[in-house]
C-alpha cells in the first residue's frame, strides 16, 4: 500500500492514470443507469467503422459521433490495452501489433463470436475504448477498428451492423505508416502467412513472394492490399457503404451527409466543426484537401510508389493506380 502510494507521489503519470480509470469507470457505470431506464441499443443498429490503419477512420468516427445517441468504442482489438484479444489469438501484447485476424465466413469461430458480440453491443470498455464520451444514453454505439478488416464478412452474417468500409490511396497509407516509425506499425508478414485458411483462400500464389519482401514499405503495401482485397470480397454481397478517403477530402460535407443519411442519423450543426478540425490521431496540419492528397508523393520515390500499386493490383484491388484520386473501377477479386 505504502509503495503504490509512494510510487504514485514520485510518478505524477501514474495518479493521472489512475484518475483516467476511474473516471471512465464512472461515465460507463452512468452510462449503464441511464441505458436501465431504457433497452440497450440493438446489435444490428450498431454502426461498425473499419478500414486500414492511416485511412483517416478516426476523423471520420469522430464526425460521426457528433450524431446524437452515439457513443464511440475505440480499437477494441487493440492488443496492448485489451488481454482478451491476446488470449484469442495468442499475439504477445508488447509486440507488433499492426496485424489482421482473419475470419472465414459460414465456418463457426466461438472464442470470436462471444468476443465480437459484447464488443458490438457496448460490453467491452476500458480507459482505452472510451477516449471520448459522446453520449451518455446511447441509442447506438460506433465501433471504429482498423483490425476487422479480415472478419467483416463473418461480423456480417452473424451480427449484421451496419458496416462502413473506408479505403484510401494505399501510397498515402503507406506513406504515413512508414513516416509515423513506431512498431506499432511495422507490418507482420508472417502473421498473414501463418494463418491457413487466409493463405488457402487468398494468398497461396504471393506466399514466396511476400517471404521475400525487404523493406518497410514493401511489407506494409504488402498489409493493405492483403486486408483491403478480404474485405473488399467479403463485403461484395453483403449491405454496406463504401468510403473512399479521397472524396471525403474533397467534398467533406456531402460526404458526410451521405454517411448519416445511409445510417439515419440527423445532421447537426456541430458537425460542420468536427469536419474543419484536424483527426486527433493526425500529426500533420494540411493547408488544402489537395496538398494532404498529394503529400505521399514528396515522400516516396517512384519505384517505391510502383511497388505499393503493384502489390494492391496484384491482389486484384483496381481501385488506385499512380494518380492521387481513385479511379472509377471497382475492387475485383485476382
Amino acid at each position: 500500500m505504502l509503495s503504490t502510494l509512494g510510487k504514485i507521489i514520485t510518478e505524477p503519470w501514474r495518479l493521472k492514470a489512475l484518475v483516467r480509470r476511474y473516471w471512465v469507470h464512472t461515465q460507463v457505470m452512468v452510462e449503464g443507469i441511464c441505458l436501465s431506464l431504457a433497452s440497450r441499443p440493438r446489435v444490428e443498429q450498431t454502426i461498425l467503422l473499419a478500414g486500414s490503419g492511416r485511412s483517416g477512420t478516426t476523423w471520420i468516427a469522430d464526425v460521426i459521433s457528433t450524431a446524437k445517441g452515439v457513443q464511440q468504442i475505440f480499437e477494441p482489438l487493440y492488443p496492448l490495452a485489451m488481454p482478451e484479444v491476446t488470449r484469442i489469438t495468442g499475439w504477445k501484447a508488447y509486440e507488433n501489433d499492426s496485424r489482421s485476424c482473419f475470419l472465414r465466413p459460414g465456418e463457426p469461430h466461438e472464442k470470436w463470436h462471444q468476443f465480437l458480440h459484447q464488443v458490438l453491443t457496448g460490453n467491452v470498455r476500458n480507459t482505452w475504448t472510451d477516449s471520448s464520451r459522446t453520449s451518455w444514453r446511447p441509442s447506438r454505439y460506433l465501433v471504429k477498428a482498423i483490425r476487422m478488416n479480415m472478419m467483416l464478412g463473418y461480423i456480417y452474417d452473424s451480427f449484421k451492423p451496419k458496416i462502413i468500409f473506408v479505403t484510401r490511396h494505399p501510397c498515402a497509407v503507406v506513406c504515413s505508416q512508414v513516416k509515423k516509425a513506431t512498431p506499432a506499425w511495422t507490418a507482420d508478414i508472417d502473421c498473414l502467412l501463418d494463418q491457413a485458411d487466409l493463405v488457402r483462400d487468398y494468398l497461396l500464389p504471393h506466399a514466396e513472394t511476400m517471404l521475400a519482401a525487404k523493406s518497410d514499405i514493401e511489407r506494409q503495401a504488402i498489409l493493405w492490399a492483403v486486408e483491403n482485397a478480404v474485405a473488399l470480397d467479403q463485403l461484395k454481397n453483403r449491405p454496406h457503404l463504401s468510403i473512399r478517403f479521397e472524396d471525403l477530402c474533397l467534398d467533406p460535407i456531402s460526404c458526410y451527409c451521405k454517411i448519416l443519411s445511409w445510417l439515419e442519423l440527423e445532421v447537426k450543426s456541430s458537425i460542420y466543426k468536427k469536419i474543419s478540425s484536424p483527426s486527433r490521431t493526425s500529426f500533420t496540419n494540411y493547408d488544402s484537401a489537395l496538398q494532404r492528397l498529394h503529400s505521399w508523393e514528396k515522400h516516396l520515390t517512384s519505384a517505391e510508389a510502383q511497388t505499393i500499386i503493384d502489390w494492391s493490383q496484384r491482389l486484384g484491388i483496381s481501385l488506385y493506380d499512380l494518380d492521387i484520386l481513385p479511379t472509377e473501377n471497382t475492387s475485383k477479386r485476382a
